[in-house]
Formats: C-alpha cells, sequence, structure tokens
C-alpha cells in the first residue's frame, strides 16, 4: 500500500511539473498588443504613438509600430497554438533577429511576442526591460 501511494504521488508531482512547465512557455499567449502597449506605459516607458502593421510577412496574428523618443520599434503578437506561428517564433527566439525583405534585425522574444528594431532606440534599455518583465 505504501509503494501505490508514494508512486500516485510521484505521478501527481509529475503531472504538476509537466502542466506548470507547459504553462511557462504559453503565460501570456492569452494577451494581445494592446496589453503590451499599456505594460510599457506602466513601466515608465513613453509611448508617443501607436500604429497596426501587417502581422502577415511574419506569419504573426497581430503587430503594431510603437514609437518611444521620436524612433519606431515593432512588437509582433504569435499565437504559439498555431504551430506555424509557433516554429516562427522558436527560429526568431533562436537567431536572435528577423529577416524581413532581406534586411536583419534584431528581435527579441518573450513568449508570444517579439520584439524588433528596438537596439537604435535612445530609450532601449527601459524599452527592452519592460519587454522582458511582460
Amino acid at each position: 500500500m505504501k509503494t501505490a501511494f508514494k508512486k500516485t504521488i510521484g505521478l501527481l508531482c509529475g503531472a504538476a511539473l509537466l502542466a506548470f512547465l507547459t504553462g511557462c512557455a504559453s503565460y501570456n499567449n492569452n494577451q494581445n498588443v494592446a496589453d503590451i502597449v499599456r505594460h510599457f506605459q506602466e513601466r515608465g516607458v513613453k509611448v508617443d504613438s501607436v500604429a497596426p502593421m501587417p502581422a502577415e510577412i511574419l506569419r504573426a496574428e497581430s503587430a503594431v509600430a510603437i514609437e518611444v523618443s521620436g524612433r519606431q520599434f515593432g512588437v509582433y503578437k504569435f499565437d504559439i497554438k498555431v504551430k506555424k506561428q509557433k516554429e516562427k517564433l522558436d527560429k526568431i527566439e533562436e537567431n536572435g533577429s528577423v529577416y524581413i525583405m532581406g534586411v536583419r534585425f534584431p528581435a527579441l522574444v518573450n513568449g508570444s511576442f517579439m520584439m524588433m528594431d528596438y537596439d537604435q532606440n535612445p530609450e532601449k534599455e527601459k524599452i527592452v526591460a519592460a519587454f522582458k518583465s511582460f
């Protein structure tokens, strides 16, 4: 009886760990680009403007151009439950960059979101810190 109990506890602990690890990969998949813009503002990034961008070029779900200190950067939202979108996002994260029309842009990935062309912004440190904390 003790052995069966130990096995059951072990299985439950394993299932809980698996659920936790799976949740970590998709913790912000239910959020959208408006949520991340609001997060930037809450973290002290002064957002001058936000404009929608075509997301299809990267097979993403949605995208916005965010202007901070007179310079724009892009934020793309991927649905990691969609196989092609997850594969694209994983490749971007692995490479640390993304190519659009043959031009390489540095990129950061956080959960379901990718941020690009942020590296020349005067507020880079604040932007990166806010993005990573989302």
